[in-house]
């Protein structure tokens, strides 16, 4: 499946598409709405961002999209938000502790979620989503990290600080807890009206959102459990980021209390991965099972497609197999950079050498022959992963 898909930046054309994702997404999704006006403005938003001259990061919004070749379709999408504190407040809610004596005398510890409102320069990777035929195949992790390659080579347009804000906890029907009992009080309209209207319009939050800070322990066991819990279709791309780099922070969503994590850019994992492309041969017999994200085009015209190459890492060189996505970047432009869809990981402690006791009975084995055993299923099993 995934040498047929390639990531390019938004365009007007995907609009149609675009909606038919947002339709299938659940409830909860508020950077993708599911309005055709609300949509065909962020994409036009989009597309003048690309195309815009930065100095420094402002309003910008770009959107990515994966589009599966085979059907010529718009298949995922995700994106970044140049600066989330350029022109709106970034309301939270931030954990915090405060302290009392009880009637023993002695001190008392309480968790406590305050309202912040504080300036916050950051960009933020937002609307990351992905039809549901395309999962559990690395088509999400690939949508996901594409941003990254776009940052690397775009700086000026992004904060040294990135967030990612992820979907907090929610029923099927859009039904959210920390909403109905927190919340909904304030607001009087359901949890996706509400996170719809934000959307629109940063000044409807502040008239609403209550001020005082509220008090943990007062509420619900049931709601207490879902404060900074992901939503259980998150939970992937938080997996993701912690893979990457990300902390949690002690920073919160107002609306489903679902929780932000935060890296410096120049630390992210991902980041440091990619590598300018010196050259690049393709090969049908390639042998290698590495998959690598890699960038084509020319200025401000690219695409990103993700194969199976192998890399010659002294010469920054890679050698590619020949896909139906490969022969779309290679007519569209040069490969510009690349880098490995994952990380290169030693995994210790899952392969033993039985050890002979030489002393042991004749019966025994001898060690080259439980060697010759033990390689011989390391080199079956495909999910032991080693240093090249």
């Amino acid at each position: 499946m995934m040498e047929n898909l390639i990531v390019r930046p938004i365009e007007e054309k995907d609009l149609d598409d675009v909606y038919e994702l947002s339709l299938e997404a659940k409830h909860g999704l508020s950077t993708l709405p599911k309005d055709k006006d609300l949509l065909e403005a962020k994409i036009q938003k989009s597309v003048s961002s690309f195309h815009s001259h930065i100095g420094k990061p402002g309003n910008e919004l770009y959107l990515f999209v994966l589009v599966d070749l085979t059907k010529q379709k718009v298949v995922g999408i995700s994106g970044i938000l140049a600066n989330v504190g350029h022109c709106d407040t970034f309301y939270a809610y931030q954990r915090g502790e405060c302290y009392h004596k009880d009637s023993k005398n002695s001190r008392s510890t309480h968790q406590v979620l305050n309202l912040s409102r504080e300036p916050f320069q950051a960009s933020e990777l937002c609307t990351l989503y992905l039809h549901p035929d395309y999962r559990n195949c690395g088509a999400g992790r690939f949508l996901s990290l594409v941003r990254f390659l776009y940052m690397a080579s775009h700086v000026d347009r992004f904060c040294s600080t990135v967030i990612a804000e992820l979907r907090g906890i929610s029923d099927e029907d859009g039904t959210c807890l920390f909403w109905d009992v927190v919340m909904k009080p304030f607001f009087e309209m359901p949890f996706f009206e509400a996170d719809d209207l934000s959307q629109q319009s940063q000044n409807f939050i502040e008239e609403y959102v209550p001020k005082t800070p509220i008090y943990v322990d007062m509420l619900p066991h049931s709601v207490q459990a879902v404060i900074g819990q992901v939503h259980p279709l998150t939970a992937p791309a938080e997996t993701l980021l912690i893979s990457e780099g990300f902390l949690k922070t002690e920073y919160l969503d107002i609306f489903d209390a679902g929780p932000k994590y935060a890296a410096k850019l120049n630390q992210v994992k991902a980041y440091n991965r990619i590598k300018p492309c010196e050259s690049s041969t393709v090969s049908s017999g390639l042998g290698s099972k590495n998959m690598y994200i890699v960038t084509a085009g020319h200025g401000e015209h690219f695409m990103y497609g993700c194969i199976k190459a192998r890399e010659q890492g002294a010469l920054n060189s890679l050698s590619v197999k020949e896909t139906l996505s490969m022969k779309t970047l290679f007519d569209f432009g040069d490969i510009l950079s690349y880098m490995r869809l994952h990380p290169k990981v030693r995994r210790s402690g899952q392969v033993s050498v039985p050890v002979v006791n030489n002393m042991a009975s004749s019966n025994s084995q001898s060690f080259s022959k439980l060697f010759s055993k033990w390689h011989d299923r390391v080199v079956r099993d495909e999910h032991y992963t080693f240093y090249r």
